[in-house]
């Protein structure tokens, strides 16, 4: 294989599975990583590829999800006892509206009913995470600068899809947006001078698990509800610049790496009300189901359609996609799944599944 002149990164979404793409990535040559030109990433590969670009060691990145007190930290619960107290009261009002068994209404059973009720409205009426955490956190791994400081200090592009749910007053409000550095590229809003703490919150503020992220007059949510697998966006990007003036794709690798297949199903065995609202976007699943399970069926989706967009899109090039199958169930948020994420995942590393994918990546930045 010739020695390709610019390598496209791409890392998938997928919450905690990060760790999965952080952990493959830092099992290849060191040299591959620092020959890539361009880093793509949405959601939780936002803050891998924008902490790889900004020159952060793939070890520190694989450090920050493997710790437990980082992903619950991230994962800090919406409701505070403020809130939990105001669910309570919730409760107790509803109950003492009720007729009253002799026994009184704090010792019948739908008591317990109520105040189940009362916590799932309270904790439906907002995102299930504050942001704080994951933003505290970002701001102490990710470097202080902007996409424009990353291409004119180290000389690396990048391409982060988001989506933008609010701009009032100005057309196309609601759109997909592309948080980038790269030359020429005229299709998408100028947002070079975001910071990378930024970027990476716009692109990782998934809905109902995050509130949306804003930068200026603009709000932002979860790049994954069009590309959780970036990397025809990546390529797309590519090309609508002036980095590819007479490219047809000859010399330029992609590399693809997603967050694992999981064996995600839905509706579980024991979900009541599974086709409606409350079953679809429910938080807390069962079994084979993942929280909030339309959220994660529309990622897990858009990641498919991606792999065969890239692959058709370099036909002319090199497209490389890792992504190993696991038959576990593994929520974006699930921070229990951490010991038995890495154990299975360095077994799949010393496999013969991921030699044949481990030595084709190498092999781009050999000669």
């Amino acid at each position: 294989m010739a020695k390709p002149s610019f390598i496209i990164l791409s890392c998938d979404g997928g919450g905690v599975r990060g760790l999965i793409t952080a952990m493959l990535l830092q099992s290849l040559d060191a040299q591959v990583l620092q020959n890539v030109s361009l880093f793509s990433g949405t959601s939780t590969g936002s803050i891998i590829a924008l902490g790889l670009a900004g020159g952060v060691p793939i070890a520190q990145i694989v450090d920050l999800y493997q710790s437990m007190s980082n992903c619950n930290e991230i994962f800090t619960p919406y409701l505070g006892t403020t809130q939990a107290q105001a669910g309570q009261t919730l409760a107790v009002d509803a109950a003492r509206a009720l007729p009253r068994p002799a026994a009184g209404a704090e010792d019948s059973w739908w008591w317990e009913v109520l105040q189940l009720v009362a916590k799932a409205a309270a904790e439906m009426a907002f995102p299930k995470y504050r942001s704080s955490g994951l933003g505290a956190l970002l701001s102490s791994k990710l470097p202080d600068m902007t996409l424009q400081q990353l291409a004119s200090q180290r000389g690396k592009h990048a391409v982060v899809p988001s989506f933008r749910i609010t701009a009032e007053g100005t057309p196309n409000s609601w759109a997909p947006v592309l948080f980038h550095n790269l030359p020429g590229l005229t299709k998408t809003p100028e947002l070079a001078a975001t910071k990378l703490v930024d970027t990476a919150m716009c692109s990782a503020a998934a809905p109902l698990f995050f509130p949306p992220h804003v930068v200026g007059p603009d709000s932002f949510i979860d790049g994954g509800v069009f590309a959780n697998n970036p990397s025809s966006t990546a390529v797309a990007a590519y090309f609508g610049s002036s980095l590819a003036i007479g490219s047809d794709g000859e010399g330029v690798a992609l590399v693809s790496i997603g967050t694992g297949d999981v064996m995600n199903s839905y509706p579980s065995s024991g979900a009541v009300f599974p086709n409606g609202i409350l079953g679809w976007l429910w938080p807390y699943q069962d079994g084979a189901s993942p929280a909030f399970p339309l959220i994660q069926a529309m990622f897990a989706g858009t990641s498919k359609v991606d792999e065969l967009t890239a692959s058709m899109m370099l036909r002319k090039g090199t497209y490389i996609r890792g992504n190993p199958i696991f038959e576990q169930t593994w929520s974006l948020d699930d921070c229990s799944s951490i010991p038995q994420m890495m154990e299975l995942t360095n077994n799949y590393i010393g496999s013969d599944s991921w030699k044949p994918i481990r030595d084709a990546i190498n092999a781009l930045a050999a000669g």
